[in-house]
């Protein structure tokens, strides 16, 4: 059995952007009764590619909200590129506002 796990992120202007977090194999000829199910060791790395995937699509719909202008609507220009470093439950990211 080969499992495969993608997320669908649907922003507030309609656009959907997809992640694919990877996937899992369990051969069910070679699985013993300890192998049933999900692993420890996998379930920490889907949980921290999906706490990645859902960090970066905020940081990227509230960076775009920022820079619009709430007076003339224009589009402002990002003066800092330095990336942050943020401190989750599943780990530190380092995220680039756009």
């Amino acid at each position: 059995m080969d499992l495969r796990i993608i997320v669908e992120t649907t922003f507030e202007n309609g656009t959907t952007k997809t992640h694919r977090l990877g996937g899992l194999s369990r051969p069910f000829r070679r699985t013993q009764p300890e192998g049933f199910g999900l692993f420890l060791k996998d379930a920490k790395a889907i949980l921290w590619q999906l706490q990645d995937a859902i960090l970066r699509d905020q940081i990227e719909e509230i960076s775009e909200a920022s820079r619009i202008c709430p007076d003339c609507d224009g589009v402002r220009a990002i003066h800092d590129y330095r990336s942050r470093v943020l401190d989750t439950l599943f780990g530190r990211f380092q995220v680039k506002a756009l």
